[in-house]
């Protein structure tokens, strides 16, 4: 037997309930609530994992120094990337996956960018300006502004561990 949150009264009641003794609410509500719950939380994973492989994609690495002693001999140019231009990279293909997301995306203005993070502010469907929203911006397909594609708490947690 598990408990179930109810989504109307969000009370928990039994799997094996037909409805919720509180509200009524019948019990596919509750599950269908909890499918969508553990599909976000897949998700919430996958854009965890891709924010990890674009950081390791774009921090770059040091070359192993100890693996090869006759190499010594010829002069070594430093395979250091820069710091710089790697974050101008990071905050031109967030900017470009945010606008793939975007209602209007040529009224998009930007504040506040730090790699795949930052704030977005763009008119939505009506043509108003929704005011700057925080969005993590790994890939094309993997774009979270707040507000739109995950609940509240769960942007937090991806925002909090991608952007902090």
């Amino acid at each position: 037997m598990a408990l179930l949150k109810c989504p109307e009264c969000k009370k928990k009641f039994s799997d094996k309930a037909a409805a919720c003794p509180s509200c009524g609410a019948p019990l596919s509500m509750a599950l269908e609530a909890k499918k969508q719950a553990d599909k976000n939380t897949k998700k919430n994973y996958v854009l965890i994992g891709a924010i990890a492989v674009a950081f390791l994609i774009f921090s770059g690495g040091k070359k192993d120094e100890t693996s090869d002693s006759s190499a010594a001999a010829a002069p070594e140019i430093p395979a250091k990337p820069d710091p710089q231009l790697t974050e101008i990279k990071m905050r031109v293909f967030a900017q470009g996956f945010v606008e793939s997301a975007l209602k209007d995306p040529e009224s998009a203005t930007y504040r506040n960018q730090r790699g795949v993070c930052g704030e977005v502010n763009a008119k939505n469907g009506f043509g108003g300006f929704t005011g700057y929203r925080r969005y993590v911006a790994v890939s094309k397909d993997l774009v979270a502004i707040e507000g739109e594609s995950l609940k509240g708490s769960e942007f937090r947690k991806v925002w909090n561990q991608a952007c902090k």
